[in-house]
């Protein structure tokens, strides 16, 4: 086992690689059998929650037989995996020794298994929905593990074990813009979102978009209407991504429809992904000295954080962006246009779960206001600090006299 390759744990590890890379190598030892623990749901924060990873002296928590297990032997852990079932279906066909199903130690014991025969044993634990309480269940299997591994070893089998889960945690990565249900302050007119998913490849969350395209005197404000085919032109590849949101929307004050193209570039750069620049295009009725036509402007993004955690989404409440009339000097006309985006969320690269994972916010953790407190706390402790400097630097008069020793005589002379 010490030549199986190591994991990232930013990358996740397909089902094909899971197959090619680990359990094969694994099966094609003529005396090597495997023994797959599967659980109903599994994610990688469980260990975070239930095995008690913070304390020092840990024995594991929920998960104390796996861990004991691992430290005694050789163990290498795979932090995620893209639907390891497949793989484990495609193993299941392709296995040369006998196969065999368990779900109690009951069903083990009446096994034939000898050290010389080697065998798939699939054990099949406790789903946590029967238990209600996860971290019980957790519990539960792990101790049913525990017997099983020690029932093996009394029979002086070799084996291999494997320990994972059919599917991620259902709403463990859920992001609350896809929440679906009323909020407590929502109110029947308040418009929840719209979900855009382009062939489970590219997740969009969108409440809203607003366009303020400002030229001379001229002012239009367009409201543009999302619906969940807007992002249909998004197109997703190895290293890169681009989210296209089509949108078309009606101004307050003028007559016509606009069409309205937002283009979100971005890159994956190994344990991250980035959105290298959004471009905005529109395009207005032909009618009118003043149509609102724009192609391929750059946004200005400011200090808004774009690099985001690779298994992370990006999300923003409320996302200004300001046309970029520096960079661009034929945008200048256009230098007060900007583009609102709310309730924006959007994850390019390793969807998993069919859910958004946890979101990255554009909220940075030093906002304006806790910079101006810092500096205001600075100001006022470099004043309270000079002004105790200067009270412990005085020094009292020394040339009082003394009532106990000698008068102090000063000779007068008369001139």
């Amino acid at each position: 086992m010490s030549d199986l390759p190591e994991a990232s744990g930013v990358q996740p590890v397909s089902s094909n690689e899971l197959l090619e890379y680990y359990l094969n190598p694994l099966m094609q030892q003529s005396s090597e059998s495997a023994v797959l623990f599967l659980q109903d749901k599994l994610h990688v924060d469980d260990f975070t929650k239930f095995a008690d990873v913070y304390s020092l002296d840990s024995s594991g928590g929920a998960f104390k037989n796996i861990k004991r297990f691992m430290e005694e032997h050789f163990s290498l852990e795979l932090p995620q995996i893209e639907n390891p079932l497949q793989a484990i279906d495609k193993l299941k066909s392709s296995f040369a020794g006998a196969l065999h199903t368990a779900t109690s130690l009951s069903d083990v014991e009446k096994l034939d298994l000898a050290p010389n025969k080697k065998f798939l044993l699939i054990v099949e634990l406790t789903p946590s929905a029967r238990v209600g309480d996860k971290e019980q269940a957790i519990t539960l299997n792990d101790a049913f593990v525990g017997s099983i591994c020690r029932h093996l070893q009394k029979r002086g089998i070799k084996y291999t074990a494997m320990f994972t889960g059919k599917s991620t945690a259902e709403n463990e990565a859920n992001e609350v813009e896809t929440f679906s249900g009323r909020h407590l302050l929502e109110t029947a007119e308040t418009k929840n979102g719209t979900f855009m998913n382009v062939s489970g490849s590219i997740f969009v969350f969108l409440r809203d978009v607003t366009v303020h395209l400002q030229a001379e005197d001229t002012h239009i404000i367009i409201n543009a209407t999302v619906t969940e085919e807007s992002a249909d032109k998004s197109d997703a590849g190895n290293s890169t991504a681009i989210v296209q949101l089509d949108l078309s929307g009606v101004s307050q004050n003028t007559t016509g429809d606009y069409t309205v193209q937002i283009l979100f570039n971005t890159t994956h750069e190994g344990d991250r992904w980035t959105i290298q620049n959004i471009l905005l295009s529109v395009n207005g009725p032909a009618s009118g000295a003043f149509n609102g036509t724009l192609e391929n402007a750059r946004l200005q993004t400011g200090d808004i954080d774009l690099v985001v955690p690779i298994l992370y989404s990006y999300h923003c409440s409320s996302m200004k962006l300001y046309v970029d009339n520096i960079r661009d000097e034929s945008l200048k006309s256009f230098k007060h246009t900007f583009v609102e985006l709310d309730g924006f969320q959007m994850q390019p690269f390793n969807i998993q779960g069919n859910a958004f994972f946890n979101a990255q916010d554009c909220v940075g953790f030093f906002t304006r206001g806790i910079w101006m407190g810092i500096f205001t706390s600075i100001i006022l402790l470099s004043i309270l600090m000079f002004g105790t400097l200067m009270v412990l630097n005085l020094s009292t008069p020394d040339r009082f006299d003394d009532p106990k020793g000698k008068t102090i005589v000063i000779a007068q002379t008369e001139d």
